[in-house]
């Protein structure tokens, strides 16, 4: 085991990947946690999960996770891949993020039924439920992940409309009732060969026409057409009119 400060508590929770979950009350971010692990000799698979974060990030700068204290989950677990593995890396977190709603014991049989909004979010019913954020440093993956577990109400001026899966269920729901579940789950994506497929069964907007954003934000330029599903590296593909079906490796749909 690697020595750590005293703020990090191991859980006793069963992981697939047979490496340690830590617990921390409070975060500016578990993704920089993941780090200070790794460093200390973490093996893969290892995790580190917060009751709250104070600087959670989003994938650009301009944004940020804010979750409620002790009511949703806020993780990021380390892993140590090869290229094959590593291909469409948050692609991969949200089909698992996706899968262990489905099989979650507290949720299972519900019919969420949670989409994969390309390339890193989990959206429910047109809502928001999940973000996710990776990072990677030589071989070292970094997933960093927010589930709305608990939250009914959501500030003002969110750039999507947000729900919680508490707000889905209508009853409460133990933010470390789907880690468990969760961890399985990655485990289980990393090792599969048709992830593709899996995802496009999940795919948000699969099928319909849509407004893209290609590239940055501030930089991007805006396409339209119908979504076609995902290439073999997960890129985007869009049937663009009057043209052939268009591949995209970043930006968003709006």
């Amino acid at each position: 085991m690697p020595e750590l400060p005293e703020r990090y508590r191991e859980l006793n929770l069963a992981s697939a990947f047979k490496a340690p979950v830590f617990h921390v009350l409070e975060s500016v971010s578990t993704m920089d946690d993941a780090r200070e692990i790794v460093a200390a000799g973490a093996p893969s698979g290892s995790l580190v999960v917060a009751d709250f974060q104070s600087g959670g990030r989003g994938r650009f700068r301009d944004r940020s996770w804010l979750g409620e204290r002790g009511r949703d989950l806020l993780f990021t677990i380390c892993l140590k891949l090869d290229l094959v593995q590593a291909s469409a890396f948050p692609l991969k977190v949200g089909l698992a993020v996706c899968r262990a709603i489905e099989a979650c014991p507290d949720i299972h049989g519900l019919g969420l039924q949670p989409r994969l909004k390309w390339p890193n979010d989990i959206f429910i019913h047109d809502r928001k439920a999940c973000g996710i954020l990776c990072e990677s440093a030589s071989s070292w993956y970094y997933a960093g992940v927010g589930i709305n577990c608990g939250a009914r109400e959501f500030p003002p001026g969110l750039r999507h409309p947000a729900t919680s899966l508490e707000a889905e269920l209508g009853r409460p729901l133990t933010p470390l009732s789907l880690l468990e579940a969760l961890i399985a789950q990655l485990k289980g994506v990393f090792e599969s060969t048709d992830w593709i497929s899996q995802i496009e069964e999940r795919l948000y907007r699969k099928g319909d026409r849509i407004r893209f954003l290609d590239g940055l934000p501030e930089q991007g330029r805006v396409i339209e057409g119908v979504l076609h599903g995902l290439g073999p590296g997960g890129e985007l593909l869009i049937d663009v009119e009057g043209m052939a079906t268009q591949r995209f490796v970043s930006g968003e749909i709006i």
